[in-house]
């Protein structure tokens, strides 16, 4: 099409999959299998297709019944530490991690944690 990288590929398929291999894949744009993906980090699990939709609904149901006030922390940190230095991502990571620490939901998991009992978040 004689057209450049777009949608932010040219930042985040670096970071991926390296350099050298994200200059190979856009310059020369092939089909991959899906193995190929998760083993050079672009996808974070394979399953056969008839199992997808099951899969999805797995993750997304474990990920809304977590601990969504540490997600939205551990998220904003990796974004951050991404661009920042090391000594500037420890002071993220206390700031975010003292909001985590004072959340109904960390009250709740150490509660669960001492009855020996799965914790049941709130989502604050």
């Amino acid at each position: 099409m004689a057209l450049t990288a777009d949608s932010g590929v040219s930042w985040t398929l670096p970071r991926l999959v390296g350099p050298s291999r994200a200059a190979d894949l856009l310059l020369f744009p092939r089909s991959f299998s899906a193995q190929e993906a998760y083993d050079w980090g672009i996808a974070n699990r394979v399953v056969p297709a008839a199992e997808l939709a099951a899969e999805a609904l797995k993750v997304a149901r474990a990920l809304a019944e977590g601990p969504t006030v540490a997600y939205a922390a551990l998220k904003e940190s990796l974004a951050y530490g991404a661009d920042h230095s090391l000594d500037e991502a420890l002071d993220k990571e206390e700031e975010l991690q003292a909001r985590a620490g004072s959340s109904e939901d960390h009250t709740i998991a150490v509660k669960a944690f001492l009855a020996k009992e799965p914790p049941r978040y709130l989502g604050r």
